[in-house]
């Protein structure tokens, strides 16, 4: 058994727990406890779920088990009983933002990195890596870039990663969000085999359907940063809901302002990701683009921005090709990772800087940015740097500023990710009123199908190569 120096011991220990936190609590400086009186353990072979509402610690737990909280206060005990001298060496994490993770230029020196660090003889590395690959499903050569991967490449990346060192505990931050249907596939068969083996996990998600026949606990962490045993019924019973408004027929088609004509896109003219038959969209609609992992959703949004051209044919949005300075104001894009578009100092200067940059009249702003905060339900963080946020949070605080500035078309990346039921319900109701009431073209991505929530105009779908329409 060994313990990390800077934590308080306790007496009491499960024999038979991996790791046992007891009367643990944290606080990010002076604030608030996060984490407080938690008495938690996980066996070999356990699959525990943790859920909880956005920004309510999630990932602080995470870190925490990971020991990576080495400032703030704390009080309690962590405890571990892992095969190493450095236990926390044997826990992997996948946090919920892969990009905060990678550093390697190319997806083997990522892999291999950890066991160069473990001392694993160089002969011995790339059978290792080249497995570790073809677990998460990740058929790419080990000299390829890792930039221009997609969001749930690079999280499938950084599970081989962890993969390949063997961990005896595995802690996945938010990896339903991240995966498309054969990622969870995958997935979902890595977890089994590893609890067989013995490997303890630990799943932090929002929606545990996809994983919920492997998980043996369910634990919910409240906003006080208490933890108490929850059921797969009670996190279900949480999830959105049918709105009376998501049901309401398609009100007739605005004004056409985007068409794309015999569009193929990608970055390499040798390698193409799509092509497409032409389509047209128009204010007022609601669009939704399906693709899994690396297909092309979030290159089909730079090409509407302006920021890639199309390897062939033609965007036309406003009548003209796109250009994002001449789209300043008129056209809102959401990234994928929302810590790319934040930053300022607090969520309200944010806001502001949006609203100016979109070049609005700028007595509205203040009262604009009050009004955007309260809608979104962020009002309560208005003071806070959107830095120090959840995820979940930042995804929020980068949808506001773009609703602030009033944009005739919204480009959002899945804007879903990182969200509990309750914010994904708001926004979804928000989309619906940009759409119905303010006439805006909102496109959106997702690796999954659409929900009973979703009101959809067009849905198009990536696969093999082609960007089609389909009926619905």
């Amino acid at each position: 058994m060994f313990m990390l120096e800077f934590r308080i011991v306790s007496n009491r220990y499960d024999d038979n727990a991996l790791v046992s936190l007891q009367r643990f609590s944290y606080a990010y400086d002076e604030r608030d406890w996060t984490l407080r009186d938690i008495d938690w353990s996980i066996a070999a072979g356990e699959c525990h779920c943790l859920c909880g509402a956005t920004g309510s610690g999630k990932s602080t737990l995470a870190l925490a088990l990971k020991g990576l909280l080495l400032n703030g206060r704390q009080q309690g005990a962590i405890q571990y009983r892992l095969e190493c001298e450095t236990p926390t060496l044997r826990v992997g994490l996948v946090l919920q933002n892969p990009e905060s993770q990678l550093f390697a230029r190319t997806v083997g020196a990522e892999v291999a990195f950890g066991l160069e660090n473990m001392a694993v003889a160089p002969q011995q590395m790339a059978a290792r890596v080249e497995q570790a690959l073809i677990n998460v499903g990740l058929d790419l050569p080990l000299g390829a870039l890792v930039a221009p991967l997609s969001m749930g490449q690079k999280y499938r990346l950084l599970l081989a990663s962890m993969l390949v060192l063997e961990p005896q505990l595995l802690i996945l931050d938010e990896p339903v969000a991240q995966l498309d249907e054969d990622g969870l596939r995958d997935l979902r068969y890595i977890l089994r085999r590893l609890l067989q083996q013995g490997v303890a996990i630990l799943i932090c998600e929002h929606n545990s359907g996809p994983l919920s026949d492997l998980i043996d606990s369910f634990w919910l962490l409240d906003r006080e940063g208490k933890l108490t045993p929850s059921t797969y019924a009670a996190v279900e019973d949480g999830r959105p809901q049918l709105l009376e408004s998501a049901c309401s027929s398609s009100q007739e088609k605005g004004e056409t302002v985007l068409t794309a004509t015999d569009l193929t896109v990608g970055c390499d003219e040798q390698q193409p990701l799509w092509r497409a038959e032409d389509f047209s969209w128009s204010l007022g609609q609601q669009i939704l683009v399906v693709g899994g992992n690396g297909t092309g959703k979030s290159t089909l949004l730079r090409c509407l921005c302006g920021f890639l051209a199309p390897l062939h044919g033609e965007v036309r949005l406003f009548g003209q090709r796109p250009q994002p300075r001449v789209m300043r104001g008129r056209v809102g894009w959401l990234l994928q990772n929302p810590q790319r578009q934040l930053c300022e100092n607090s969520v309200t200067d944010e806001l502001a800087l949006s609203h100016r940059l979109a070049g609005r009249c700028r007595n509205e702003r203040d009262n604009l940015v009050k009004q955007t905060l309260v809608t979104c339900g962020l009002d309560h963080l208005e003071h806070s740097s959107a830095h120090k946020l959840s995820y979940g949070q930042k995804h929020l605080v980068a949808l506001a500023s773009l609703l602030v500035s009033k944009p005739q078309v919204l480009l959002l990346d899945d804007p879903f990710a990182g969200l509990d039921s309750h914010y994904q319900q708001r926004v979804y109701q928000l989309l619906h009123q940009q759409s119905s009431e303010q006439g805006t073209l909102v496109v959106r991505t997702s690796h999954h199908q659409p929900s009973v929530m979703d009101r959809v105009d067009q849905l198009h779908t990536i696969s093999g190569g082609l960007f089609a329409t389909q009926s619905f």
